[in-house]
């Protein structure tokens, strides 16, 4: 799939909330997911590099891609390696994929950042948490 295909597919924005949020909209073939996760590293490091002394916090939304997903292996060393950022404080994921839900709680666990992640099966909450330092 091509970059511009591949980029519909998730949008990341932040505002000045210092929230960066990245909404994943629909699943990719599992051969692009390598893809995906380095245009979404690209697009969290055009914000993060603006200044590199802010800090972030983040929500990820996987709602809308359902309960069954794929990650390539790079892909998931990128993830793993964004959860490792010491400029992202707190990163809340919406989401209800039970695969994605285990990996992501062992990366960050093994990311030595299990304080200020955590998963969430509701936006609202997601939110309410990351707003509540």
């Amino acid at each position: 799939m091509q970059d511009d295909l591949i980029k519909q597919t998730f949008s990341v924005s932040t505002g000045t909330d210092n929230l960066i949020t990245i909404d994943f909209k629909k699943v990719v073939e599992p051969e692009d997911t390598t893809r995906l996760a380095q245009l979404v590293e690209d697009a969290i490091f055009e914000i993060l590099n603006k200044d590199p002394n802010k800090t972030y916090n983040a929500l990820l939304d996987i709602s809308a891609i359902g309960g069954s997903y794929y990650l390539s292996p790079e892909a998931k060393n990128i993830y793993l390696n964004l959860a490792k950022l010491r400029q992202l404080k707190k990163s809340a994921l919406v989401g209800n994929n039970t695969f994605i839900e285990l990996f992501v709680n062992l990366a960050v666990s093994a990311a030595g950042k299990d304080m200020n992640f955590k998963w969430f099966s509701k936006r609202e909450e997601a939110l309410n948490w990351i707003n509540n330092e």
